[in-house]
């Protein structure tokens, strides 16, 4: 039993279409490149919407450009604590633009 390779795919289908319209609704999210996208992206997927809200530092220092400084929020949190090589990822890609790892 259990879920078809097709209904797998479009549950990820549907959640990945969730994802970018709750992403589309911050003010910055359509200035970001597609990388810091990406990685808004990825944290509200893995956070979900509620969670990912509490970044309040991290969302206005994206808001304002400072990419440095939103990196830094996305290390000073649980969610690094908890998954500190992916959220390390994420951060190098919101501070630099570039998918360098």
């Amino acid at each position: 039993f259990g879920l078809s390779e097709d209904e797998i795919q479009m549950l990820l289908k549907n959640d990945i279409k969730r994802v970018i319209k709750e992403a589309s609704n911050f003010p910055f999210y359509n200035k970001l490149n597609d990388v810091r996208k990406i990685a808004i992206l990825s944290m509200l997927f893995n956070l979900g919407l509620t969670r990912f809200n509490k970044f309040v530092k991290f969302k206005r220092a994206v808001h304002a450009g400072s990419y440095a400084v939103a990196a830094e929020e996305m290390r000073d949190s649980l969610y690094y604590r908890q998954l500190p090589h992916r959220v390390e990822k994420l951060a190098v890609w919101m501070d630099s633009g570039n998918m360098v790892s």
